[in-house]
C-alpha cells in the first residue's frame, strides 16, 4: 500500500466523498440528523410547556425504549433481507408522515399530549430500523482503504446535528413556534428522501436469508467465539453506562457554573468530537484497531473523571472536549473494524444490535449516574463514573486478548473463531456493486 492510500498528514480525509453514491448517503444522513435534533428539543420544550412537568418530560424517554430495544434487532434483520435504500425509503416516508402530524397536532388550540407521545416511540422505532441499514451501505460503496475515512465523515454528520441542532431547535421554537419547527424538519426528510432517490439500489446478497426469529438469533449468535467484535461492544456499552454523566449537567452547571452553561456542557463533547474529526487522518495508518479502541475509552473515561471535580468552567469545558475527542476516536476504529470483519450477510443484524447498544447504554448511562447522584452525590457520581469506565476498558482488555491484539494487516486469521471457513479475499478496489443514478 502507498502512502498516499495511507492517508495524508492529520487532516480529514474527504476521499470517500468523490464516490458519488457516498456523497448522497452522507449528506442525506447529515441533513435528517440534524432535523431529527431539532425534533428532539421542540418536543421535550412542548411536552414541557403543557406540563410544566420535568418528569413528563423524562416519560419520552420511557415512550422510546422499547421502540428502540425492539426494532433495532429487527431492523437489522430487515436490512439483511431487503434493498437497503428501499429501507430507508420506506423509514424516512414514514418519518415524513410522523413530522406532519406533529405539526397539524401543534396547530391546534389544544395540541394533544397523548399524540406526541404516540409519536415520539413512533419515530424512535422507524429510527432504530433505518440506523442498520443506513450503517450497513457504506461497506458496499467504497473500498476497505477508505473504511476509517468514512467512519470520521460520518462523525462529522452525528456530531454537528448533534452540536448545532438542539440549539437551533430551541430558538426556533422560541422565535417561529413549534408548528413552524416541525414543518422545517420535515424538509430535512424530504431532502433525505431525495438523496435516497439519488443513490442507487442497494439489493441483499444471494444467501440472505427472510427476516425471521431465527434471523435475529443467527446474528447473536454469529458473535459468539468474535472476540474482536465482542469487544467492540462491550467496551462502548461499559462507556456510554458508568462514562456518560449527561444527565447530572444540569445539576453541575445550576450548583457550579450557574444554569445558563448547562447548553455549554452538553455541547462541550460534540466540539471535541469535531475537533478531532478535523484531524482524524492520522486514523488511517493506525492498524492496531483494537488497543486504540482500549486507550480512547481509558482515556475517555479519566476525562469524566477529572471533569467530576472541576471547578472552573473552562477546565470542565476542556476535560470534556477531551472526552468528546477520545469518544470519536472509539467510534471512528469500532466502526472500521465492523466494516473489515462483518461478513456482508449478517452486517444489518450486527448494526442492529450495535444501535441497540449505543442508544440503550445511553438511557441506561443516565439512569445510573442519577441514582448513583442521588444515593452519594453528583461529583461522587461523575468521578466514580469515569474511574470504573477506565477499569472497565482494562477488565474487557484482558478477558478478550484476541481484541488488544487485533490488526487490520492480518485481521481474518486474528478475529475468526478456530476452525471457520476463511472467506474469499475481496478486491480492495473493486467497483461498488450498485449503481448510483446520475
Amino acid at each position: 500500500m502507498t502512502e498516499r492510500h495511507r492517508g495524508r498528514g492529520i487532516g480529514l480525509d474527504l476521499e470517500p466523498l468523490k464516490t458519488l453514491p457516498y456523497r448522497w448517503l452522507w449528506s442525506g444522513f447529515m441533513v435528517s440528523f440534524f432535523g431529527s435534533q431539532i425534533t428532539v428539543v421542540a418536543v421535550k420544550l412542548q411536552v414541557y410547556r403543557q406540563t410544566g412537568s420535568s418528569a413528563m418530560v423524562g416519560a419520552i424517554a420511557a415512550a422510546e425504549i422499547v421502540p428502540l430495544i425492539l426494532l433495532s434487532v429487527v431492523g437489522g434483520a430487515v436490512a439483511d433481507a431487503f434493498d437497503r435504500r428501499k429501507v430507508l425509503w420506506f423509514c424516512d416516508s414514514a418519518q415524513l408522515v410522523c413530522s406532519s402530524i406533529l405539526a397539524l397536532n401543534a396547530f391546534q388550540p389544544h395540541p394533544q399530549l397523548w399524540v406526541v407521545y404516540v409519536l415520539a416511540a413512533l419515530m424512535m422505532g422507524l429510527s432504530s430500523i433505518a440506523a442498520p441499514a443506513r450503517w450497513s451501505i457504506s461497506p458496499r460503496l467504497l473500498p476497505e482503504r477508505l473504511y476509517p475515512a468514512s467512519a470520521a465523515l460520518e462523525s462529522v454528520g452525528w456530531n454537528m446535528g448533534a452540536l448545532a441542532g438542539p440549539p437551533l431547535g430551541g430558538l426556533l421554537v422560541v422565535t417561529l413556534g413549534l408548528p413552524t419547527t416541525y414543518l422545517i424538519q420535515l424538509a430535512t426528510v424530504v431532502f433525505s428522501l431525495f438523496s435516497l432517490l439519488r443513490l442507487g439500489a442497494i439489493p441483499p446478497g444471494a444467501s440472505a436469508p427472510s427476516p425471521s426469529w431465527r434471523a435475529i438469533a443467527d446474528g447473536f449468535r454469529y458473535l459468539k467465539g468474535r472476540h474482536v467484535l465482542q469487544g467492540t461492544y462491550l467496551i462502548d456499552f461499559n462507556a456510554m453506562i458508568f462514562g456518560m454523566p449527561a444527565a447530572l449537567f444540569p445539576a453541575i452547571a445550576t450548583a457550579r457554573y450557574g444554569e445558563g452553561t448547562v447548553g455549554l456542557l452538553m455541547a462541550a463533547p460534540a466540539v471535541g468530537a469535531l475537533l478531532g474529526t478535523a484531524t482524524s487522518g492520522w486514523t488511517g495508518r493506525i492498524h492496531r484497531h483494537g488497543r486504540a479502541i482500549v486507550i480512547a475509552v481509558a482515556v475517555w473515561g479519566a476525562a469524566i473523571a477529572v471533569f467530576g471535580f472541576a471547578k472552573p468552567l473552562w477546565l470542565a469545558l476542556v476535560m470534556l472536549a477531551v472526552a468528546g475527542w477520545a469518544d470519536l476516536v472509539s467510534v471512528v476504529f469500532r466502526k472500521t473494524i465492523w466494516a473489515a470483519e462483518i461478513e456482508e450477510e449478517f452486517r444489518g443484524r450486527l448494526n442492529g444490535i450495535a444501535w441497540a447498544n449505543v442508544r440503550g447504554g445511553v438511557l441506561l448511562g443516565d439512569i445510573e449516574a442519577g441514582t448513583m447522584a442521588s444515593l452519594t452525590s453528583t461529583t461522587f457520581s461523575v468521578v466514580s463514573g469515569g474511574l470504573l469506565c477506565v477499569a472497565g476498558a482494562g477488565v474487557l482488555a484482558l478477558l478478550l486478548p484476541g481484541f488488544v491484539r487485533y490488526d487490520a494487516r492480518r485481521r481474518r486469521s486474528a478475529a475468526m473463531p478456530s476452525g471457520t471457513p476463511q472467506p474469499e479475499a475481496v478486491d480492495a478496489h473493486a467497483k461498488p456493486d450498485v449503481q448510483p443514478r446520475l
